[in-house]
């Protein structure tokens, strides 16, 4: 409240933005309490009382992104990223350990945590029968006339599923990207360097194990063939 009649601004993300701070090359550790209008602000990058049309759907890492750090928030008990908000709007993000408050810099590990926060959806984490749509401050309307929701109102966080693939694309390019530095590491290109780890697929008798299974499971699905699909 104090800041809101200093500043004007209602949210922290509208302060740095005030600054001019929500720029290209801000990245924005953990971002778990984004409202409504802090989402168009980041998939803008612009001024609050300035408009430019908003870029084309699809990711773009030379924006305003958010680096999600789940072993920290866990930890510490300070919220869930809302990864699927994120990709609705466009924002970009990366993945982080954040060992401060974080409990391992394994990002391996870490994905394991991002998998579980993206799969966990409000009403699950709350053990809400209906969700509840919470006001950024008091006062805030619940509902205008034209049936939109207060852009001061925390988006209800949904489940997302998010592929194994798409968790290993996060650790390497997607947050090279989100970073800026897909020119320099992210993947094998020729010319980048050589910023990579080597992992043993056979390290302990449970990890030989499971890698046995599932070359086993996917083997017989290449040799069944697609199924075949009703006329």
């Amino acid at each position: 409240a104090f800041l809101e009649k200093i500043l004007n601004a209602k949210t922290q993300l509208e302060i740095f933005e005030l600054y001019g701070l929500v720029n290209q090359n801000a990245s924005f550790a953990h971002n778990i309490h984004l409202t409504y209008r802090d989402y168009e602000v980041m998939r803008q990058g612009v001024p609050l009382n300035e408009t430019l049309p908003i870029p084309e759907k699809g990711m773009n890492f030379h924006r305003p992104s958010s680096c999600h750090c789940p072993t920290s928030n866990l930890f510490l008990g300070s919220g869930l990223f809302d990864m699927k908000s994120h990709i609705e709007y466009d924002v970009p993000f990366g993945i982080g350990t954040d060992v401060g408050g974080g409990t391992s810099y394994s990002l391996l590990r870490t994905l394991g945590e991002v998998y579980k926060v993206s799969m966990l959806g409000a009403l699950e984490a709350g053990n809400e029968l209906t969700a509840q749509d919470k006001p950024m401050y008091p006062g805030g309307e619940e509902e205008g006339e034209d049936g939109s929701l207060d852009k001061y109102f925390f988006p209800v966080k949904e489940s997302y599923r998010l592929s194994p693939l798409k968790q290993i694309y996060l650790i390497t390019l997607g947050t090279a990207k989100q970073l800026g530095l897909e020119n320099f590491v992210g993947n094998f290109q020729q010319g980048k360097e050589a910023d990579f780890v080597v992992i043993d697929k056979e390290s302990t008798p449970w990890v030989r194990q499971r890698l046995k299974d599932i070359t086993q499971k996917y083997a017989k699905k290449a040799e069944a063939g697609p199924p075949s699909r009703a006329p």
